[in-house]
């Protein structure tokens, strides 16, 4: 039984700075090749030698970065969204029984479940490599529904 792969918050903003360090060799859409993420592979496990959970691959950190990419637009859409507040430590600041977030929710559940599958978990909690990431994104998401 494989042991399943943990990250901690030290793990994804390094992955973040050492990605955002060689992002002019990804292009506009920050898509790294293969060879990138196999040296981030290298490059973290010297740099965190006591990494939690599972062994993290090149191929891992791939599916992170896509992973945090969809974190990071998520909180741009919410940003945006005309109700709500935002801060990094407590995302839109609202409880489960906030009418606003129901609504919200409710209005635009299927687009939520198609295009941002984890905005529920910024409710009240913030994104924390938000600020990092943003030096480095592009303005805007790419997509059908953009």
């Amino acid at each position: 039984r494989k042991v399943l792969v943990k990250w901690s918050e030290e793990e994804e903003h390094a992955l973040v700075v050492y990605l955002q360090e060689h992002a002019p060799a990804a292009g506009d859409d920050l898509n790294f090749s293969k060879k990138h993420f196999n040296n981030v592979c290298q490059h973290l496990k010297e740099k965190l030698p006591n990494q939690h959970g599972g062994k993290k691959t090149s191929s891992t950190y791939l599916s992170k970065w896509t992973s945090l990419k969809e974190e990071y637009f998520t909180v741009i859409d919410l940003k945006k969204a005309s109700s709500f507040t935002w801060s990094n430590e407590h995302g839109a600041g609202m409880s489960s029984h906030d009418v606003v977030w129901k609504d919200y929710v409710k209005a635009w559940f299927s687009f939520v479940v198609q295009m941002h599958r984890c905005a529920a978990c910024f409710r009240n909690k913030g994104f924390h490599l938000f600020t990092v990431m943003a030096v480095m994104m592009p303005s805007h998401n790419k997509g059908m529904y953009v």
